[in-house]
């Protein structure tokens, strides 16, 4: 049958004859042929036409040989080429294919019928490649250098592993291997698979099936392989499913057998990994292999820590002891994870880190410069390869071979990068899935703080509220029993018992941030320095306390009261963690968050912020301590000891402030507490000087709202007792009927914020507008910060937080009252 005519071909040929006879049997197939005699024609006719395939001869007058190939590839390497030739030489002729031509045919060799065929074969040929092309680029984009996109299953196609391709292309969440979701239904949304499926195919039969397909799922064609996996008796137990880019098995025939060596290698070293998830399995099947194909006589591949110490992940096994006299000595004890660890140094294990390239030498003094002369007891080297494990442009680690008996050459460096490239992309998943974890554990302990601090909120408003009435009527008694000392005496001791609760109390609140938040721009260093002889009050004689504060650092927006209590109560659990004698050092300093440790630590945020550290050289503490360290009533002490709100409160002011806290330690090692605080630009506002004039006199009247009877009893009596004229209202309700009958003399609203239907902001808002002169006073539990809070509540103006004495509910009243007051709060 012949071919459709709107296949179009661009014969270039120099020889008329040739042109002629190969146009009339390309006529008779229904070809539209188009004839140039030169290369240089024929780039043209290109660049103005549309071409199907070219037809070239090598020989021309403008070029000859393969460099005419060379050359119309460079220009238009999308174009399918048949070579034409006279010349029938296997060499050129390989030459050509794999110059990227799809045949090569021997003038006087061939018929019309051979000719069409070869034209329409290398068409479908080009159609696939390209396909293949395009899909391998976009495979590589994403997967570095893998080119393998691998999933495991069993024989009920449920997805038991995948790599880190197959998790990112086919979105296959992590949880999807763990809950017995089949591969069709997560990834097709069909009840069974599909008739075209290679797993299904390979475990109707037990052989290996490949396929090239479109896959809808990921909207782009891929070749598909699924091989079987089998237990020791044989049995077919599952399926391994691989993506892979098949132009890399066309490798010239020279380098076949070596390069299959390494490719199974790295599929072998990367499917170990997803078997058992075990980086240094992976290394180790990488490492034996490496040594294996290049016949290297000892091989290594480390990872570089946080402080560029190398972590050994595997040493060739079959290596004899000496060699591993590469690492042991001069590395440090192993680890719980038996990893040697060698300190970072001018050395030649070092070099392709320092010099950020592959170190390959074949002489051992050439060995010794490369990285600096050899530790003690070094193994001597003959020869060394050793290349950098790259992610992006950081360098992760280095996999390294040693002593191969004819040296090393291209072959082998090209081999070992290439194993560089698999062997990055495993550590850059473990950190990812190290990352992904880290994270996960900062986002569940700061939920459970916030949950632990809302909770410890309204425990304190509550306990607030049964204070105020302990400590009132204890001072009622204490001034009514003036001539019963001893009773006096137990009513004191009612009022210092609820003073203790109610620094408990406060504890709580400033735990979950509730407390009365009183922030100026501050100086860290100069509130340090002026704390310092407190601090050393508070430890023993043993215990040394340095101070090294940076010169400059930002001014923050914080509590001067709370800044002290921090740093009062960091000190304690200091010199509580130091036995024997020791040290405290108190550091400040500036730091920048950046969106790297704000990943890591949910509740940072990006920007310059002012240090503060305390850190000591006691006992520290285990990682499961670490994470307990700031949860309210936590301790390590004997009983009676410590309350266990020491460290909570510190955490609840930081987050109150802005800020950002960290700790870090080690049993026997001591322990770190580092703050970060925002930095402000506000200006420091010097204090105005109170004015000199008279309380007025203390005949007001007050509107009392409480919806707690016996707070409402006493702060009634309470005023009452001092000459104040009371109202009582025990709701928002029953205030607003006492204020629209105009009910004389009430120049004061002293109400609770929070209440049933109502709350004391919109209660006082709504009174205002009846008696626009009327002054308020708000008095909680904890200090209600919301955006409708009013600015006199937020700065502590207005405001008075329970338990509270009557002499402190009195001299806040006065001072709402007071001259330089006159203008009111904000209305």
């Amino acid at each position: 049958m012949p071919l459709r005519t709107e296949i179009a071909l661009l014969l270039i040929e120099d020889n008329p004859g040739d042109a002629r006879l190969l146009r009339e049997m390309l006529d008779r197939s229904r070809f539209d042929l188009a004839t140039r005699p030169t290369l240089g024609g024929g780039l043209d006719f290109l660049e103005a036409n549309p071409v199907d395939l070219v037809l070239l001869d090598l020989s021309l007058p403008d070029s000859h040989g393969l460099d005419t190939l060379h050359t119309l590839r460079e220009r238009v390497p999308h174009h399918p080429v048949v070579v034409l030739t006279g010349n029938d030489d296997d060499e050129i002729a390989l030459g050509a294919l794999h110059a990227g031509a799809q045949d090569y045919l021997v003038k006087g060799h061939f018929d019309e019928k051979l000719l069409t065929r070869s034209i329409r074969y290398a068409l479908e040929r080009h159609k696939i490649e390209a396909e293949l092309i395009r899909t391998r680029q976009e495979w590589q984009d994403t997967l570095e250098s893998l080119d393998d996109m691998i999933t495991v299953h069993d024989t009920e196609f449920n997805v038991l592993l995948s790599n880190r391709a197959a998790r990112a292309h086919l979105k296959i969440a992590p949880e999807v291997c763990r809950s017995g979701q089949k591969c069709h239904q997560y990834l097709h949304g069909l009840d069974s698979p599909h008739p075209g499926c290679v797993i299904a195919r390979m475990l109707a039969d037990g052989q290996p099936v490949s396929a090239e397909l479109f896959e809808p799922h990921l909207q782009k064609y891929i070749e598909t392989r699924a091989i079987p996996r089998v237990d020791a008796r044989g049995r077919v137990i599952g399926a391994i499913h691989i993506v892979r880019d098949i132009s890399e098995r066309k490798r010239a025939e020279e380098n076949e057998r070596r390069n299959h060596q390494l490719s199974s290698a790295m599929t072998e070293a990367i499917l170990s990994y997803l078997e058992g998830g075990n980086i240094r399995q992976m290394a180790k099947v990488m490492v034996s292999r490496c040594v294996e194909i290049t016949g290297a006589g000892a091989g290594f591949l480390y990872e570089l820590d946080s402080r560029g110490d190398a972590r050994i992940l595997a040493l060739h096994e079959g290596a004899p002891a000496s060699e591993k006299r590469l690492f042991q000595q001069i590395g440090k004890a192993a680890d719980r994870e038996h990893v040697y660890a060698i300190p970072r140094s001018h050395s030649l294990v070092f070099a392709p880190v320092e010099r950020k390239q592959t170190i390959l030498t074949n002489s051992p003094d050439g060995a010794k410069c490369a990285g600096g002369p050899y530790p003690p007891n070094h193994l001597p080297i003959s020869s060394f390869l050793a290349t950098p494990l790259f992610i992006g442009e950081e360098i992760v680690g280095v996999l390294g071979l040693a002593n191969r008996p004819n040296g090393f050459g291209e072959r082998e460096q090209l081999e070992i990068e290439a194993f560089a490239q698999t062997a990055s992309l495993a550590v850059q998943t473990t950190r990812t899935e190290m990352a992904r974890r880290t994270a996960i554990d900062h986002l569940r302990q700061s939920q459970k703080m916030e949950a632990v601090g809302q909770l410890a909120g309204g425990i304190a408003h509550d306990f607030n509220n049964l204070l105020t009435v302990i400590q009132g009527y204890s001072t009622l008694l204490i001034r009514a029993l003036t001539q019963d000392e001893a009773r006096q005496n137990d009513a004191r001791t009612i009022l210092k018992a609820s003073e203790r609760a109610a620094e408990l109390v406060r504890s709580l609140l400033a735990f979950s941030r509730r407390q009365v938040f009183e922030p100026q721009v501050l100086d860290l260093n100069h509130l340090i320095r002026g704390t310092e002889k407190m601090l050393r009050r508070v430890i023993r004689e043993d215990i040394e306390i340095e101070l090294t504060l940076a010169d400059k650092i930002p001014r923050v927006w914080a509590d001067p009261v709370q800044i002290e209590q921090i740093l009062m109560n960091l000190v304690v659990n200091a010199r509580d963690a130091i036995t024997d004698s020791g040290r405290i050092l108190i550091e400040t300093g500036t730091s920048v968050l950046n969106q790297a440790f704000v990943d890591l630590h949910p509740g940072a945020v990006l920007g310059t912020y002012a240090t503060l550290s305390v850190k000591d050289t006691g006992c520290g503490m285990s990682e499961e301590i670490r994470l307990k360290v700031f949860e309210p009533f936590f301790t390590t002490k004997e009983r009676g000891k410590g309350t266990g709100l020491g460290l909570s409160t510190v955490y609840g002011i930081v987050k109150q402030s802005g800020g950002y806290i960290e700790v870090h330690s080690k049993p026997e090692e001591g322990a770190t507490f580092l703050i970060h605080l925002p930095c402000t630009e506000r200006r420091v506002e010097k204090p105005a000087a109170p004015a000199a004039q008279a309380l007025p006199a203390l005949a007001k009247g007050v509107l009392v709202v409480e919806d707690e009877q016996g707070v409402l009893d006493l702060t009634a009596r309470l005023l009452r007792s001092c000459g104040y004229q009371v109202v009582e209202a025990d709701s928002p309700e029953r205030a607003l009927k006492i204020m629209e009958n105009s009910a004389p003399g009430i120049d004061l609203l002293l109400t609770d914020v929070v209440m049933p239907g109502s709350n004391g902001f919109q209660l006082a808002e709504r009174l205002r507008q009846i008696h626009p002169e009327l002054k308020v006073l708000f008095m909680s539990g904890y200090a209600e910060t919301a955006v409708s809070a009013p600015s006199e509540v937020t700065d502590g103006r207005n405001f008075i937080q329970k338990p509270f004495n009557l002499e402190t509910l009195t001299h806040k009243i006065q001072a709402i009252f007071s001259p330089r007051d006159s203008a009111g709060p904000p209305q």
